[in-house]
């Protein structure tokens, strides 16, 4: 995601007249917006959906690492990328998902 060119899209489409004095309010406005939208997202090597249930490696690449996190998932942030579960913690693209659980499992026919 190329967050300059998405705002500036954000911007005309919505007819904002952008100035320094507001930028960083129409800025973080732009943030809710796409994180408030974003109910899908590819991470980890994983399609991971709102209400998934997840299990992650924290770490890897260089990146401190040790820890694990689990639970649902609760929020997108595309364009850290990050991904935030209900107990607050957020994992990344170094990290590794050991368990996805699909909140709305198909079922076949």
């Amino acid at each position: 995601m190329n967050l300059t060119k998405e705002f500036t899209l954000y911007v005309k489409e919505n007819n904002i007249d952008i100035t320094n004095c507001n930028y960083d309010k129409h800025m973080k406005a732009f943030k809710e917006k796409l994180v408030s939208e974003t109910t899908e997202m590819n991470m980890c090597d994983h399609e991971l959906s709102l209400g998934d249930w997840v299990k992650v490696q924290i770490g890897g690449n260089g990146h401190l690492s040790g820890g694990r996190l689990e639970g649902k998932i609760v929020a997108f942030y595309p364009y850290l990328p990050q991904v935030k579960l209900e107990s607050g913690w957020c994992f990344h693209p170094h990290d590794e998902i050991l368990k996805h659980i699909p909140a709305v499992s198909e079922v076949s026919e």
